[in-house]
């Protein structure tokens, strides 16, 4: 019999008995709160005993790995959700990112998930092992991978940037160089103060500062309307044209047929034009929305060119 002791700073101890000779000691739960609260062993930031309230924690935390982390927002322990982060300051776009939501480009939106930026709990899912299904419940580390979409529940997580960005191949299980992290194109923008995803079905976030080029990385996607702009406005789950506010300002935009996420060009408080999401009905993949909303295919990637990547996969990322 082996007995192991972990002292608190207030000189309390907690022992444990155990016939294991190993040189960790076994702690119930109980006793690990309780060397907690004494200043003792404490779990990582960013596990699911103690995890973080967003993605900006875990950097002021020190963390540069990238992997699978529980975020719980302003909520309680109990509430916390796994994330794929980005914590390498060598990505592209550099350090402090989340996958809130990914589109594998390898079917309309429409035969399985719809993919998209949320904090309703109907939207929350991800595909099912077939892909032409939907699955409506917390996505796991296990399903959050490139060949599958999926949405993750934002709800109160707290966040000042966003990015859409398209990269090359879904073919793969598990997050890597060759695709997320190196990505192909994106736009995007910031908040100045701390942004909420709106708790409901259709909504909309205007960004304060326009033209964002992450990282002095040169891939923006731009809209041509007489000038190349960089400037997307907003972004937001939307309504078609005949549905209630916020609505695409186009024609045809159906929830059946089209993706219901995409970032505008042009804003006002009700509707949004010149559209851009994870697909279209035309293609699997990354492209303007269509339908009408203005931006057909003037749209392209910075040095890149016009139409560039289009009908690849794509995800949308915040930190």
């Amino acid at each position: 019999m082996t007995r192991r002791w972990l002292g608190g700073v207030f000189g309390n101890t907690v022992g444990s008995d155990t016939s294991v000779a190993n040189t960790t000691g076994v702690f119930s739960m109980e006793q690990q709160y309780y060397m907690k609260q004494e200043g003792g062993w404490q779990a990582p930031l960013g596990t699911q005993l103690n995890p973080a309230t967003n993605v900006a924690a875990l950097v002021a935390d020190g963390k540069t790995a990238n992997g699978y982390y529980w975020i719980k927002g302003s909520g309680s322990v109990a509430n916390a959700r796994e994330f794929y982060c980005i914590l390498d300051p060598s990505f592209a776009l550099g350090a402090g990112w989340m996958v809130a939501a990914n589109h594998d480009a390898g079917k309309p939106p429409n035969s399985a998930h719809q993919a998209r930026l949320t904090s309703w709990s109907a939207y929350v899912g991800y595909d099912n092992a077939s892909g032409n299904g939907n699955v409506n419940s917390d996505p796991t580390a296990a399903v959050m991978i490139p060949d599958r979409s999926y949405s993750c529940d934002m709800t109160d997580i707290s966040i000042n940037k966003f990015a859409h960005v398209v990269y090359a191949s879904a073919s793969l299980g598990t997050w890597n160089v060759s695709n997320l992290l190196n990505p192909q194109g994106y736009y995007g923008g910031t908040w100045t103060n701390a942004q909420t995803i709106p708790n409901s079905a259709a909504w909309t976030l205007e960004f304060d500062n326009y033209g964002v080029t992450f990282n002095s990385y040169a891939r923006r996607v731009w809209y041509n309307s007489g000038a190349t702009n960089y400037n997307v406005q907003g972004i937001g789950c939307w309504n078609d044209s005949g549905g209630p506010s916020p609505t695409i300002n186009g024609s045809g935009a159906t929830v059946t047929n089209y993706p219901v996420f995409c970032g505008v060009w042009t804003w006002t408080s009700s509707s949004g034009t010149a559209t851009m999401s994870f697909t279209d009905s035309g293609s699997n993949g990354f492209d303007d929305f269509q339908d009408g909303s203005g931006m057909s295919d003037l749209w392209g990637v910075e040095n890149q060119g016009a139409n560039a990547f289009r009908g690849n996969p794509s995800c949308l990322l915040v930190g």
